[in-house]
């Protein structure tokens, strides 16, 4: 499970430094690939799923009807910019450039636990989006949802 988030640099080849506790959790799979893509409604940020997450949602999408033009367009979005991203042996992934200019990474990266996968944010827009989770009614989502 991927839970807290910390702050990292990324270096002049792109190559993004994953916290201990991220490669732990990885570690639980026996594999340290990850895949990186953005969410079909949103590219300013990354999302990085492990390979098992990845297969299981990808096997979910699969069994979409494929004529449907809102699944061609999440498959288009979703598939389309997924990257197999492996750990290298000082435990970094190196985030292709086009990856990076869509969700505008520069030289600070958040990496933001959500559960089964982590977020990849822009240290800036990060900050901007904690003001708007601020700013949110939560609570009132978490009872909504029964949680």
């Amino acid at each position: 499970m991927f839970t807290g988030s910390s702050t990292h640099s990324i270096d002049a080849k792109g190559r993004l430094a994953i916290p201990a506790g991220f490669r732990d959790a990885l570690s639980v799979s026996g594999d340290d690939r990850l895949i990186l893509t953005t969410l079909p409604n949103a590219d300013h940020y990354l999302v990085c799923y492990p390979v098992e997450d990845w297969r299981n949602l990808a096997d979910k999408i699969s069994r979409l009807p494929e004529l449907n033009p809102s699944v061609q367009a999440i498959k288009r979005r979703f598939f389309g910019n997924a990257n197999e991203c492996p750990l290298d042996k000082q435990g970094r992934i190196l985030i292709p450039p086009r990856l990076r200019q869509k969700a505008g990474l520069e030289s600070k990266a958040v990496l933001v636990g959500a559960q089964s996968y982590f977020e990849v944010w822009d240290e800036e827009r990060w900050e901007q989006e904690e003001r708007r989770l601020a700013a949110a009614d939560i609570g009132a989502a978490m009872a909504e949802l029964g949680v």
